[in-house]
């Protein structure tokens, strides 16, 4: 007996270390899991800037409420609540009406449901899952609606059966402000577009967790059993996006966009071309980074012919016969039984593929919407390559700008059938090349790069940045597309040299000019200035990258002075001039040669342009690019050039860049107006006539009352009025605006004078070909007599390559 005692013992004993020592670490986890309760503790995904701190990019705090079925459970089972029966609760609902005798579950889904906008039925459904202690209710509720459920956990002592877990959803601010280039995140919260998924691993940060103990009745037990990993944050990222200049960008497409019709979206881009640093890029229509699958007003109006065109028939038919092939592999697509059995799955089917192609649609459309445009799109650069032309001739040595060239409107190129033309048909006759640069000559730059020849012109081209990406921290950019050196011939050379036959992506064109523009230089761009963590610690910061010295600063300085000249003179970038201001510029149109219009007689063209100032010591630089302009006019130097010109006038007195006028314009710079209402008539007259204005009174009271234009209006000091109302009157609404659209700027002024109003002349107004492209007021309105009326003046000369 004592050795079976012994024996029984030291299998115990043995089965006891196993338990206890070998295999410790096992059921302890074991344990460990069952009573315990895991949840993740999620960071704080970090905050995007902009250059001067305004945010861009944040998160609103909401929350998930949860309730645990189990404890539901519990709490209505009178054995384990010591109550003789199930306990009734009653109930006030918001509108007032009581509700007596409830149980716990339909008090809870009650609530909820009223509270948080959830499904009673559901919420009783899920209150119902023994065993579980997780049903989601809702998420992203707001901080009142949570306030509300607080409340009621407390009145009715739910503790245990209704949880709230602060969470954080992406939050913008400016909802579109650059919504191409911030991006946005998903629902799980990660970054899927533009700086939101190129930095997603450095904004998103490292999850923690918390860990809670419960016994088997559901009890809190002891600290000990508790953990909790913290949380690490995700660093904050300061972009060179500058919001103001972004803003104005945005303003110019979106102007661009509706007033040019252009089918298939604008893009800009404004750039410090001695950095890199992208001081705003945009794509127009843009989305809302707070709803980015909403569609756009453009996209919708698509989407709603969509619904009953043709086109939606044909791609139901297509989803109809894919659908039938992989049903069917073995049936032949020549066959009548596949042409037949294709059109009988159509016809049992109608419907849902009717449906099927309405929803491909709609993410069509959405992803296009989400592209960014500046750096995700080719086009051919057209005219505004002439400039990369010119730096590899000046380069070369192989012209000058004195050199003299004559166009007879066409030029002869070997390997191909007939004369290559030059948008002016008629031929420009001899001129320097300087000259020949300005005004766009398709067959002097053919010359130059013959004399170039083919090896070098395609080495430089590859040096300019043409042959890779440029590298800038956004997703998804596009690589140039080019022939190959084997297949790159005399004809390749002739088109390359204004900018044809090649596709590139306005970000690289604008690298490119911003070469010519910085001295020499090309740049990598970049978004990212600099990564912060919470305590302002600058973890990474962006350092200006300089792949190389392409061409010499004496090329470029030549270059820049007979661009300023083409602006600031009659070149076919004259459009792009700044009052007070040295703008260097180009426009290029280019043609579509894969794509025509509805008629399939015409090609669709691309319009752009691309400027850099101050011209003789260049900060920055701006594209703007319009594809497939539908408004009239298809050319860079209408569709792009004014806009660019209208950008400028707004960022560089931004920049601290102070005009210099010319004699001429100061004669007719505008002045700003006071707020005379209150003054003494005589001190009111005094201080207009003084800013070289008329002074026109109403009445004949002492004191002035009203006036028209308002202060802080600007005036023209050739003929500015201030109409000044006294005794209490007020203005009436009884001139009608003329309507001076197509008018020189002459006539245009005379008439609205006379007229009675005042008037506020932009875009050119020095050229003689310059005529009235738009008014800010609506011909026939009526209006108080010295309301002003904007007219915008556009030179109607086209000089772009067809």
């Amino acid at each position: 007996m004592l050795l079976c005692f012994g024996a029984l013992a030291a299998v115990i004993l043995i089965k006891l270390i196993q338990l206890q020592i070998v295999d410790y670490d096992y059921y302890k986890k074991a344990v460990m899991n069952e009573i315990t309760i895991e949840t993740a503790v999620n960071p704080e995904r970090g905050i995007i800037y902009d250059t001067n701190g305004n945010i861009l990019a944040t998160n609103r705090t909401v929350y998930l409420c949860f309730i645990s079925p189990q404890d539901i459970i519990d709490a209505m089972d009178p054995e384990k609540t010591d109550e003789d029966d199930i306990k009734l609760y009653d109930w006030t609902d918001a509108k007032g009406k009581e509700h007596k005798d409830m149980p716990l579950n339909e008090l809870i889904a009650s609530f909820l449901s009223e509270a948080l906008g959830a499904d009673y039925d559901d919420i009783m459904e899920k209150a119902a899952k023994k065993g579980r202690r997780y049903e989601e209710i809702a998420e992203e509720i707001v901080e009142e609606d949570a306030q509300k459920v607080r409340e009621f956990i407390e009145e009715y002592k739910l503790t245990s059966q209704i949880y709230l877990r602060a969470d954080s959803i992406r939050y913008y601010p400016s909802d579109n402000l650059a919504s191409h280039v911030i991006g946005f995140t998903n629902s799980d919260g990660v970054g899927v577009y533009g700086i939101e998924a190129y930095y997603n691993n450095l904004l998103e940060g490292e999850s923690g967790r918390y860990i809670s103990a419960q016994d088997a009745n559901s009890n809190s037990m002891d600290y000990k059993y508790e953990s909790y990993v913290e949380a690490e944050n995700g660093y904050n990222i300061v972009t060179t996006i500058d919001s103001y200049i972004q803003y104005e960008l945005e303003n110019q497409l979106v102007a661009t966009l509706k007033e040019n019709k252009a089918a298939n979206r604008v893009a800009g881009i404004v750039m410090n071309v001695n950095t890199g640093a992208i001081l705003a890029m945009a794509t127009a229509p843009d989305f809302n980074c707070n709803d980015p699958y909403s569609l756009d007003s453009m996209s919708l109006e698509v989407l709603s012919g969509y619904s009953t065109a043709e086109e939606r028939a044909e791609d139901a038919k297509k989803i109809a016969e894919n659908r039938f092939k992989t049903d069917n592999p073995g049936i032949s697509a020549e066959s009548s039984e596949y042409i037949s059995g294709v059109d009988a799955y159509y016809k049992a089917n109608y419907e849902s593929l009717y449906e099927q192609a309405y929803t491909n649609k709609y993410f069509e459309l959405l992803y296009a919407m989400w592209k960014n445009k500046a750096i995700t799109e080719l086009y051919e650069p057209g005219s505004t390559s002439k400039i990369i032309t010119t730096a590899m001739a000046f380069e070369e040595g192989v012209t000058n700008p004195s050199e003299v060239f004559t166009c007879y409107g066409s030029l002869k190129v070997e390997g191909y059938g007939s004369p290559i033309s030059c948008h002016e048909t008629s031929g420009h006759g001899a001129l320097p090349y300087a000259q020949s640069l300005q005004q766009s000559c398709n067959p002097a730059l053919m010359t130059v790069a013959f004399r170039i020849g083919r090896e070098k012109f395609y080495n430089y081209f590859l040096d300019f940045g043409y042959g890779n990406t440029t590298g800038i921290d956004l997703p998804g950019e596009a690589a140039t597309y080019y022939h190959s050196y084997k297949d790159f011939s005399n004809v390749s050379l002739a088109v390359y040299s204004f900018g044809q036959t090649y596709k590139t992506t306005p970000i690289q064109q604008l690298c490119a000019v911003s070469a010519i523009a910085n001295g020499g230089k090309l740049v990598t761009p970049h978004i990212l200035s600099r990564v912060v963590d919470d305590e302002g610690n600058v973890i990474q910061s962006f350092d200006t990258k300089v792949k190389r010295q392409v061409v010499s600063e004496e090329v470029c300085a030549t270059i820049s002075q007979i661009l300023e000249e083409g602006v600031s003179g009659d070149g076919g970038a004259r459009n792009c001039r700044v009052k007070g201001y040295k703008v260097a510029g180009k426009t290029g149109t280019s043609e579509k040669i894969d794509e025509k219009d509805e008629t399939g007689q015409t090609y669709l063209r691309v319009g752009s342009s691309v400027a850099y100032a101050p011209a003789d010591d260049p900060e920055i630089a701006v594209i703007i690019m319009v594809d497939e302009p539908m408004g009239g006019s298809v050319y860079g130097s209408v569709v792009a050039a004014p806009y660019v010109s209208d950008l400028l006038a707004s960022v560089l007195p931004y920049l601290g860049y102070e005009p210099k006028y010319t004699e001429e314009e100061l004669e007719n710079i505008e002045t700003g107006i006071l707020d005379y209402t209150g003054y003494e008539v005589s001190i009111a007259k005094s201080a207009v006539t003084n800013r070289g204005l008329k002074a026109i009174v109403v009445g004949n009271g002492s004191a002035v009352t009203g006036q028209v234009p308002e202060a802080g209006s600007m005036l023209n000091r050739e003929n500015g009025r201030v109409i000044l109302y006294t005794d209490g009157s007020s203005p009436e609404s009884n001139v009608t605006v003329p309507d001076v659209s197509g008018k020189s700027a002459e006539a245009a002024n005379r008439i609205l004078t006379n007229a009675g109003l005042n008037v506020s002349i932009g875009g050119v107004d020095d050229n003689a070909d310059a005529t009235v492209s738009s008014q800010s007021i609506a011909p026939g309105t009526l209006v108080p007599e010295g309301t002003i009326v904007k007219i915008t003046l556009r030179s109607t000369v086209n000089v772009e390559d067809d």
